[in-house]
């Protein structure tokens, strides 16, 4: 999930997603490029996958090219936009930023406006010091008695690993790519600063960064004694010498927002479905006993009784084996409830010229919210986010479900009887 990846990144990435702000932003992309939902829940999907690594900077624009509907939308001016307003900010975090605008005809900004866990002025011991206080001694020492600050972050930029994975700025990540590069034998200040330049990650580090880095070698190394303060409970300062002011702070505390409810709720309901589904598989194989057919029987009598979970276990057990759609599509009980559910939505002539497809897109958010919100009484946020789930999981391209990012809610996208065809609004 993308709320635990989020997590384990940089206090001032973390706030920045979540930031109450962002939401102005995205609206301000809606409106100037005439955007769709679905349109927006790629796009907002996209930035997610950028944050987390899964996507890369470089590739933005081929990656718009994806979008639903693209059809008479300027790709690279939305690619300009969004790198300006989405991207930019954190330019420090993901670096490239500059070239992407570079690229698509931008203007990259004079003044550099993302937030900065380590002030880059220089040295990490104007930042001040956290409630917990501060120890000092020598590195390994310091880290024998006290483990936990090797969780703690040296940076605010992250590494990668050897796949280009994302790892946290941890004490102990830093440790591992030094040690990786430079070996565990011999020290002095020329080894560690031939580190600086060989290592991919350290290269893009800012000078404050550097500092922070070089202190906590030197330390490692040669047990030169340091003050090790952390601050916030997310970063570690290593510095010679204690601030005659330490008040302050290194990262702000994230603030509460919108979108990391919205992300939470996200998470806990796939999770929680996941493991009822885990929970129930015993059971529905041995009340099937290995006729996989009669599960739709099943489905069909928990949906008269109103037992979602079963329902939904069911359907699910059927899809993890690829027979969900093949069966729902000759199945008349199925047919005919999304036959009249159609009537009654979009008139008798959208029902007679529905040719009965349930492994369409279109169909598929017909039938999950027909029986989910409609059938089975579920909250439609939960439902759209099951439905979704479960389109993903049957490997649909398209979605059947958005995120409103006016009311914070998730829901399933609006259909209309247009061209003798049922077809996204």
């Amino acid at each position: 999930m993308f709320l635990d990846r989020i997590k384990t990144l940089p206090q001032v990435v973390v706030d920045a997603v979540f930031d109450p702000d962002d939401i102005v932003i995205n609206r301000n992309l809606r409106d100037k490029f005439s955007l769709a939902d679905e349109q927006m829940t790629f796009l907002l999907t996209l930035y997610l996958e950028i944050v987390v690594g899964d996507k890369k900077i470089l590739d933005l624009l081929d990656a718009l090219a994806h979008m639903p509907d693209v059809a008479g939308l300027d790709l690279k001016a939305l690619a300009l936009e969004f790198a300006l307003v989405k991207l930019w900010p954190l330019q420090d975090y993901f670096g490239n930023v500059d070239i992407l605008i570079n690229r698509l005809g931008g203007i990259v900004p004079a003044k550099k406006i993302q937030p900065k866990a380590l002030a880059d002025t220089g040295a990490t011991a104007g930042a001040s010091s956290s409630s917990a206080g501060a120890t000092y001694g020598g590195a390994k020492e310091i880290l024998r008695q006290n483990k936990a600050l090797s969780d703690l972050y040296l940076t605010q930029k992250p590494l990668r690993d050897e796949q280009d994975m994302l790892l946290a700025p941890t004490v102990d990540n830093w440790l591992k790519d030094y040690l990786h590069i430079m070996g565990a034998s011999g020290s002095s200040n020329l080894k560690r600063s031939q580190y600086l330049v060989k290592s991919p990650n350290a290269k893009n580090l800012n000078e404050a960064e550097r500092t922070n880095l070089l202190n906590f070698l030197l330390s490692y190394e040669e047990g030169l004694p340091m003050h090790w303060r952390p601050e916030q409970d997310q970063y570690l300062l290593v510095e010679p010498e204690m601030p005659a002011n330490a008040a302050g702070s290194v990262a702000a505390q994230a603030q509460p927002a919108a979108m990391a409810a919205m992300m939470e709720f996200y998470s806990q309901v796939q999770a929680n479905y996941q493991r009822l589904f885990e929970e129930k598989r015993q059971g529905l194989e041995l009340e099937i006993g290995g006729a996989v057919n009669k599960l739709t029987d099943i489905m069909w009598e928990a949906l008269g009784v109103g037992e979602a979970e079963r329902f939904m276990a069911a359907a699910y057990y059927l899809m993890e084996r690829h027979m969900f759609l093949d069966l729902l599509k000759v199945d008349q009980r199925f047919r005919g409830i999304v036959a009249r559910a159609i009537d009654a939505r979009y008139g008798v002539q959208a029902k007679n010229t529905w040719d009965g497809a349930m492994d369409s897109i279109e169909g598929q958010t017909i039938f999950w919210q027909l029986v989910l919100v409609e059938k089975l009484s579920q909250d439609e946020s939960k439902a759209a986010i099951i439905a979704d789930s479960f389109v993903r999981h049957m490997g649909f391209k398209q979605q059947c479900s958005y995120l409103d990012v006016a009311s914070g809610k998730f829901r399933f996208r609006n259909l209309e009887f247009k061209q003798r065809r049922l077809q996204f609004a």
